[in-house]
């Protein structure tokens, strides 16, 4: 209000003025002491540690719900404690998060607790009506207690699209490219009807070259669905419509555009999952729910900072775990997973693999280009079969000594001057020693005659005489070392190919290095030696 245009006189506005200061100046004070209050985006605070409250048996029926629909949430409220819990209300919140819940999350139901004391517990079940919210995979989180003595819980709940029933009901694909990978699939033409897509069972799309889809929408009337493998669809982001197939027990969703994988939360029955190379992934959270994965890929998906040290401890079936090139610098969260056969942490910058050490049912084990430079720590892993430490700082390969069921071994790309503690790998099927620079002694590997696929190159060989042994073998990399005598290499009468590039030979015709490359050659060996080495005479 314009107070000199309504005619008062000046003096009575200075003593508005005057009042009006004064009075803003002795206003309450917020609750909390004066603090900001909470922004409305705020995450609301995890139990402390010391809360002795616990929520219970938290179900949702049914947890995938259509729009405008409801959905019946059961759980107990449980004072595990020795001391009183006193009388709150229980908040139920919806959001998109399987990690926190925040003050501006919409609020389902309040539900009066009374005081619950030592071993009381409070069982509720309440029909919650999800009014306007859109398709989508959501979270319903339940928060009880009150000050010190709070409790959070949160299970997974989708708003889901439809599924047909009907046989001849025409389904609608809206993408032009996955319908015609489906008329495909189910060798139709025409419309595609109920009935078919309930015959699908398994289903497969994508690679290099190929028709991109950007939507899944008709996916979700693919009801039996036990297997689909997605791959190189780099327009496609959103899996919701993949969220009511409870019946996949396999999923590759490789090379996609996925940011969200909460739509994922609700496929329980799902052993095995693919995600390598989503690294838009933001949380992977949701992922905590799919108890019983066997196998779970996230190469290249840069897990790092969005929940992988949460998640992989609660999936304790996983056999099978790749979280190579995550930007990793820390494993510890696997330590205790000893049920882990096969495991790649490679292209991470770890600190230590010390974790490893405990994980004694591991038969297969990549640690490449990890920023390893002692492998103490896996001296203990006896059941290898399959070992990479490629591209590292590893001076020596002793600690490897008792793993005597080896048959794979890749060292390449290391510091490592000394063959000591291979003697023993008697089932040493492949071996790669390549680009260590400092080998020259091979005679630690006269015993591994089980030995079809060896690598030398890059090295400081001049004698491969130990090779005499080796007569299983069938490829042969020497290139880039100091060989100036090959006759041995007539002896091993099951060798395919041999690169001999790039070392000290004679290959004037009439030479003994010449006739043994000719004769190999009329064998139908594969042959590369076309360049001499450096620091030959």
């Amino acid at each position: 209000m314009n107070l000199q245009r309504h005619g008062l006189p000046r003096l009575l506005l200075l003593v508005f003025l005057v009042l009006s200061l004064a009075a803003c100046g002795s206003a309450p004070t917020p609750p909390g002491g004066g603090g900001p209050k909470p922004k409305p985006t705020d995450p609301i605070p995890n139990p402390p540690e010391t809360s002795t409250l616990s929520i219970e048996g938290l179900t949702l029926t049914p947890s995938l719900a259509p729009e405008g629909g409801s959905v019946l949430v059961a759980f107990t409220v449980h004072n595990r404690g020795a001391d009183a819990v006193p009388a709150s209300t229980t908040v139920l919140r919806l959001n998109g998060s399987a990690r926190e819940v925040r003050t501006g999350d919409a609020v389902l139901a309040e539900l009066a607790t009374p005081q619950l004391q030592p071993g009381d517990a409070k069982a509720f079940s309440e029909m919650v009506a999800l009014g306007g919210t859109p398709l989508g995979a959501y979270f319903l989180w339940v928060l009880a207690g009150a000050e010190d003595d709070t409790a959070h819980a949160a299970a997974p709940l989708g708003v889901a699209l439809p599924a047909c029933e009907a046989p001849q009901v025409v389904v609608d694909i809206p993408d032009a490219s996955l319908r015609q990978y489906l008329t495909e699939a189910l060798t139709v033409s025409g419309e595609l009807r109920c009935g078919a897509m309930h015959d699908l069972l398994t289903f497969e799309f994508g690679g290099f070259g190929k028709p991109k889809v950007g939507s899944l929408v008709g996916m979700q009337h693919a009801a039996n669905l036990t297997e689909l493998i997605m791959q190189g669809q780099t327009e496609l982001e959103d899996l919701t419509p993949l969220q009511g197939l409870t019946g996949l027990t396999s999923l590759t969703a490789s090379n996609l555009a996925v940011k969200d994988v909460a739509p994922l939360s609700q496929l329980r029955n799902l052993s095995r999952l693919d995600l390598s190379w989503n690294y838009e992934i933001e949380d992977l959270a949701p992922l905590k729910y799919l108890t019983g994965l066997t196998e779970l890929d996230l190469y290249y998906s840069l897990t790092a900072g969005k929940g992988i040290g949460e998640i992989v401890p609660l999936l304790t079936q996983l056999t099978d775990l790749n979280i190579g090139w995550s930007n990793l610098t820390d494993i510890e969260m696997i330590r205790g997973m000893t049920g882990l056969t096969k495991l790649n942490v490679g292209w991470n910058s770890l600190a230590s693999i010390e974790p490893l050490a405990g994980l004694t049912n591991l038969t297969e084990l990549n640690v490449g280009k990890s920023g390893t430079t002692d492998l103490s720590a896996l001296s203990g892993l006896v059941n290898l079969t399959t070992l990479g430490v490629r591209l590292n700082s590893v001076t020596s390969l002793s600690p490897l000594a008792a793993m005597t069921d080896l048959r794979k071994l890749d060292a390449g790309s290391n510091e490592v001057n000394s063959l000591a503690g291979l003697e023993g790998l008697t089932r040493l099927e492949e071996l790669n020693l390549s680009s260590n620079d400092g080998i020259a002694d091979i005679t630690a590997l006269a015993g591994l005659t089980a030995m079809t696929d060896l690598d030398l190159s890059g090295n400081a060989v001049e004698d491969i005489g130990t090779l005499q042994h080796l007569t299983g073998l069938k490829t042969l990399e020497l290139s880039d070392n100091r060989i100036s005598d090959i006759g041995v290499l007539t002896g091993l009468a099951a060798l395919e190919e041999v690169d001999l590039s790039e070392n000290c030979l004679d290959e004037t015709p009439g030479s003994a290095a010449s006739q043994v490359i000719t004769e190999l050659k009329n064998r139908g060996v594969t042959v590369w030696a076309s360049f001499q080495g450096d620091g030959c005479d």
